[in-house]
Formats: structure tokens, sequence, C-alpha cells
């Protein structure tokens, strides 16, 4: 997919083109946001720059036979992943929410690529959206995306922490000095809102998962209890069957024990004196 992104430097908009990426190098790259993202280690106390940077280092030094990219492109791609994937997670948390009577999760994904396309260009990145969708840190990134506006470095503080004049390992102090610049008012009563707000979503998942998951039982149940039927009446069918094989058999044998040989042609004589023969043989053999 070819695409670009725009980063702003004062007031003048600047054009980065983004290089082609193959399906196989976004799965690479997505994975590698989450792993250093969600590493308990560093994922906390880097500006973007640092962050950035393990992800470059870690998709080049294990990218296979793919080429190797920039931090520019890298980030740039994935600005894109990022915004086409919360895109799609909107249109699939609203179908969540309404929750339809009957619908499986596949109709219920099917139900967002439709929504998705309606409006713009199909959505090409499910192969991410996979990897990202039950991720925590992409949950929490979501949230601020939908709910702030931010620009992309902005949403990218939901796992970059560090403030912008302090190096790429150093993390904010958890207490400012008493000659330190104060915070800015409310930023803490933001904080709480925000986790409030998270909290408040992963418990409505939560109930969503477990009615989904009585739903899905209900089906399964159902499924079973159709099927037990299905087996019952062919079990009855077959049955059914059977006798009225025996049923034609009888009147065959019957029919032809019932022939008089001294009467027929001879040259169906032989044909029906071994038949009536044969049939006198099985029922006058003992029953084991």
């Amino acid at each position: 997919m070819k695409g670009g992104c725009t980063s702003s430097i004062g007031k003048k908009q600047v054009k980065v083109k983004q290089s082609n990426f193959s399906a196989d190098e976004d799965v690479h790259l997505t994975k590698w946001w989450v792993a250093v993202s969600t590493d308990p280690v560093i994922n906390t106390g880097q500006r973007r720059e640092g962050f950035w940077s393990r992800i470059t280092n870690g998709y080049n030094s294990n990218r296979g036979p793919h080429v190797e990219q920039s931090l520019k492109s890298l980030s740039s791609r994935f600005d894109h992943i990022k915004e086409q994937c919360a895109k799609f997670s909107d249109y699939y948390t609203q179908i969540l929410h309404v929750n339809p009577s009957g619908m499986s999760d596949a109709d219920k994904t099917t139900e967002a690529l439709a929504r998705f396309a309606s409006t713009q260009k199909p959505f090409m990145l499910m192969h991410c959206w996979k990897i990202l969708k039950d991720e925590p840190k992409w949950q929490d990134l979501v949230v601020v995306m939908s709910q702030s506006g931010k620009n992309n470095e902005q949403e990218d503080d939901c796992y970059v922490t560090a403030p912008s004049n302090q190096g790429d390992t150093e993390a904010e102090p958890s207490t400012p000095s008493s000659g330190g610049t104060k915070r800015p008012p409310g930023r803490d009563s933001s904080k709480a809102k925000k986790f409030s707000f998270m909290k408040e979503q992963q418990v409505e998942k939560s109930k969503q998962m477990a009615e989904l998951a009585n739903l899905e039982k209900e089906k399964l149940d159902r499924q079973m209890e159709l099927e037990e039927r299905r087996l019952a009446l062919e079990a009855r069918r077959l049955a059914k069957e059977e006798r009225v094989d025996e049923s034609r058999l009888l009147a065959e044998e019957e029919r032809i024990l019932n022939i008089d040989l001294d009467t027929c042609k001879p040259s169906l004589r032989v044909f029906y004196k071994a038949q009536q023969d044969k049939i006198l043989a099985k029922y006058s053999a003992p029953s084991s």
C-alpha cells in the first residue's frame, strides 16, 4: 500500500513519503510495537525518539528477507496503521454495544468491515488489528485517541511518559523537588478521570464478553439439540427403510415359491427350481 503521513514543522506542513509495506512487514512492525510498549522494563520513562529507536532496532535485527527500514519510515507507517485500526475499532465497538441477537463474532467483524467501507476505502489492515485488539496498551491508546483528538505525538504519551527535557532512559520523578516547576493545575484530576473512564470501559467490556460467552453457549446447546434430533430422525428413517426392504424380500420369495415349475417354460424351470431350493434352505436351516 502506498501512502504518506503529514508532519508538522512550525506552521509548515511537510509531506513525508511512506515506502511500501507488505502484510508480513506490517505484522512484524505491529508485533514490535506491542513488544516494546508492553515491556515492563522500558515501557515507561522513554521519549518518543527512544521508544521508536527500540522498535526500529528490534524490527531491523529480526526482519528476515524484508528490507531494512528507517525510524521515520516505521513510525510513519505505524501512524497509518494506528489511525486505520482505531477507526475500525470504533465501528466494531459500536456493534458490540448494540449486541445484535444471534450475531456471531465473525458476523460482527463483517458488519464492522461493511460500515468502514461505506464511509471510506475498505479496511486493509485486519492482520494488524487482530494483533492489537486485545492488548491493554492498544485499548488505552484507542480511548485517548477517541476522547482527546490529539495529534500522533501526543497520542504516544500513552506509553511514552518522560518529559521532553529529559534523556531517553530517565523517568519522570514521582514527586516534584522543592525548587521544581509545579504541575499544571488539574493534571492529576484529568488523569484520575481518564483512568476511571478506562476502568469503566474495561468493566463494560467484561460484561459484554460474558454476554457473548452465554450467547455462544446457548447457540452450541441449540446446535447439539438439533443434531441429536437429526440423528434420531435418521435412525428412524433407516429402520423404516430396512422394514420396507424386508417386506419386499418376503413378497418376492413368496412369489418365487408359488411358481408352478411344471407349467413354466423349460428355459426358466432350472432357474426357478434353484431359487426355490435356496429359499427353502434358508428357512429350513436351524437358527443360531
